[in-house]
């Protein structure tokens, strides 16, 4: 190759410049071509490239199926950039395009391509609904009539129910796994709304004959006909921002037509005054035997109702469990720990993790009251107002688990945040003499000082430490020096 070009002398004039330019830019195409052709060499001899274009398929399968969502609706059109022979191996394979995720950010066009490209495989559908009804309108009405493809869908968002009405009519009998969710900032919107009142509808879903192969059902803010033909094969039930009227038995009909759930969760679902009235429980014509049941949570729900669950299911295999109340009853510790629920925490209590102690924590928040959390292979959270009956309650459930454990304690993480002297020294004093205490964090707001002479005394009679099995104490607010002066010494004891 030649380069026609003086270099030593500048160019005289205006069109030498450009002379100048047109040669430089022809060479750098003639460069660009060969670079072009010489990688386009190198890449034939990838090793990839010898590769069968069914391996090759087989291999993008993998890769757009094992992709986190929402990679994989995009991974495909990726693919299809590399070269020619990817792009027509990925236009080959209907496998690769039957995950398809429609929200705000992408194009309906797209959808339209991957439905078309998928041919007659099953269908992974998430769909985000947009800020226009007609554009959510027109993607429903796009994957409709491949109903008899769907295996999974997931509706998110919704302002409305027109989308769902669908629903009661259709046939998916590949149907696996059904999401369908409200949109909260939009519904509340309305509530705000005076002369707008929310229709809530009872959704008629599947006119009770859900599809046979149904397993998972997850609905928040959407009212059901609980019908048993719908409930019947689940195996995994999630149900959130719900009222329930009648709601006890409402859900022991729920649970009692999920025989073979072995995931059950309910969150921040409300009920009528009638069903949060202790003394008015609901008698079920039976107990409620969910035998394959593994995972249970119940969050943000009354104790009242949880203590009802409790009372009612027997679950012998349950080994994971998320128990969280919200509206206290007053002795939250006493109502949850009774004989009638004892089964289930006799479970709690056998299930622990062998060779791993389970854990507590309890948090006591000047403004918010006392939380405890217990953490094994189950999870609770109980609120209550003070630390009364804290003592004797965490040591009815946590004794039998010293004796699987050898006698060792479980360890107690005690927290206290901005509270005043009197309220600080309450809860250290009702828990002075539990061996399980092994940390005390002192949090904002919290002084110090008086906590840290209750911390590190004695009794007067035996010399015995207080708090005989306390390892750490953490400070989380400001000390004035003073305060160092005094807890120095003390530390040193």
């Amino acid at each position: 190759m030649s380069f026609p070009l003086d270099e030593s002398n500048s160019p005289a004039s205006l069109p030498d410049c450009g002379r100048n330019i047109n040669v430089l830019e022809d060479i750098e195409r003639q460069i660009e071509r060969r670079l072009s052709l010489s990688r386009s060499k190198r890449n034939y001899f990838a090793t990839i490239n010898f590769l069968p274009n069914e391996i090759l398929s087989l291999i993008f399968t993998f890769a757009v199926q094992s992709a986190l969502r929402p990679y994989n609706s995009d991974l495909p059109f990726i693919l299809m950039s590399i070269c020619r022979r990817w792009n027509a191996v990925v236009l080959e394979t209907p496998a690769l395009w039957t995950s398809i995720l429609q929200d705000p950010n992408r194009s309906l066009h797209r959808a339209i391509q991957a439905l078309s490209r998928s041919g007659k495989t099953p269908l992974d559908l998430s769909f985000s609904a947009l800020a226009y009804e007609q554009q959510n309108h027109r993607f429903l009405q796009t994957i409709l009539p491949h109903t008899a493809r769907w295996r999974r869908l997931s509706l998110n968002n919704l302002a409305s129910s027109s989308g769902l009405i669908a629903l009661e009519t259709i046939r998916a009998p590949l149907l696996e796994d059904l999401a369908l969710a409200f949109d909260w900032e939009a519904r509340a919107g309305e509530d705000e709304n005076e002369d707008d009142e929310v229709k809530e509808i009872s959704l008629n879903l599947f006119r009770g004959h859900a599809p046979r192969r149904l397993r998972h059902l997850t609905l928040s803010g959407i009212p059901l006909n609980w019908s048993p033909g719908t409930l019947r094969r689940l195996i995994t039930l999630d149900i959130s921002h719900l009222h329930f009227g009648a709601g006890q038995p409402n859900l022991w009909r729920i649970l009692d037509a999920c025989q073979n759930l072995q995931k059950f969760s309910l969150n921040r679902i409300t009920f009528s005054d009638n069903d949060l009235d202790p003394n008015l429980y609901f008698q079920p014509p039976h107990p409620l035997h969910v035998p394959e049941l593994q995972v249970l949570r119940l969050v943000h729900i009354h104790w009242v109702v949880i203590v009802y669950l409790l009372r009612v299911m027997h679950a012998p295999n349950c080994t994971r469990a998320q128990i969280d109340g919200t509206e206290s009853v007053e002795e939250p510790m006493i109502a949850i720990f009774n004989p009638a629920t004892s089964h289930f925490h006799d479970l709690m209590r056998r299930k622990h993790l062998h060779g791993r102690t389970p854990t507590s924590t309890i948090t006591y928040h000047g403004l918010t009251g006392a939380v405890w959390e217990w953490y094994g292979p189950w999870r609770m959270t109980c609120r209550f107002d003070d630390t009364e009956h804290f003592k004797e309650r965490f040591q009815w459930f946590t004794d039998p688990i010293k004796v699987m454990n050898g006698g060792s304690c479980e360890p107690l993480t005690v927290e206290i945040r901005f509270t005043e002297v009197e309220r600080a020294e309450m809860v250290l004093r009702t828990l002075v003499d539990m061996d399980e205490v092994r940390t005390v964090i002192l949090g904002p707001f919290v002084p110090a000082l008086s906590a840290f002479h209750l911390l590190l005394g004695r009794y007067e009679e035996s010399g015995q430490w207080f708090f005989p099995g306390l390892a750490n104490i953490w400070i989380g607010d400001i000390l004035r020096p003073s305060e160092v002066g005094e807890i120095g010494p003390a530390l040193q004891l």
